[in-house]
C-alpha cells in the first residue's frame, strides 16, 4: 500500500494550554508532609541538637546518657499517639519527644523500656506518660553522675529549670 505524504503545513502547531491545578490538588499542596501526632525533619532536629546541648553531633541518650551522636538512638513519643493515631500537635511537639538510647523493640535499652509504657521507674522520671498527662507541664530527669537532674522541655527546643507559668502539674 503506498502512502501519499502529507501536505506542508501552512500555519504552526497549536499546543495545549497547561492544565491549572484544581482546587483539591491546590489544597493538598499546601497540607504538612507529616501527620501531626509525628515528628517533623525539624522537629528531630530540635530534639536531638537539644539532647547534644546545643550539637546534634553530640547527641546523648536523655534518660542514661550514652552517647548516641547525630544518628543513634531513636526519637520516644513521652504520651503515646495510640494505635488509631492521633492529630494532636501536642504529640509531634518537641516537648513531647525525647531521644532514647536503642531500638523500641529491646527491652534493655531505655528506648524499649518506654515503648512497653509498664517501667514505673521510666514513667518517674518522665520519659513516657499516662493518658492525661501534659508533656509540657510534666518534668523529665536527665541523666547525670549524682542521680540526674529534673528539667522541663521547652518549645523551643530546649530545658528549664523552672516550671511553665501556671505550675508544676506533675
Amino acid at each position: 500500500m503506498k502512502r501519499t505524504p502529507m501536505p506542508p503545513r501552512t500555519e504552526p502547531m497549536r499546543h495545549a494550554p497547561k492544565a491549572v491545578p484544581t482546587q483539591d490538588r491546590r489544597q493538598r499542596e499546601k497540607r504538612p508532609r507529616t501527620h501531626p501526632a509525628e515528628f517533623s525533619p525539624k522537629t528531630r532536629l530540635a530534639i536531638r541538637t537539644r539532647a547534644g546541648n546545643g550539637d546534634p553531633f553530640d547527641a546523648r541518650c536523655e534518660a542514661c546518657g550514652k552517647w548516641l551522636g547525630r544518628h543513634g538512638g531513636e526519637i520516644q513519643h513521652r504520651r503515646a499517639r495510640k494505635a488509631g493515631g492521633s492529630r494532636d500537635p501536642l504529640l509531634g511537639s518537641v516537648q513531647n519527644g525525647v531521644l532514647l538510647c536503642g531500638p523500641s523493640i529491646d527491652r534493655r535499652t531505655c528506648h524499649g523500656r518506654c515503648e512497653d509504657r509498664g517501667d514505673e521507674h521510666m514513667h518517674g522520671m518522665g520519659f513516657w506518660l499516662r493518658d492525661g498527662e501534659d508533656p509540657r507541664e510534666t518534668p523529665v530527669m536527665l541523666h547525670g553522675i549524682q542521680g540526674g537532674v529534673t528539667v522541663w522541655l521547652t518549645a523551643g527546643g530546649g530545658y528549664s529549670a523552672a516550671p511553665p507559668p501556671g505550675g508544676e502539674a506533675a
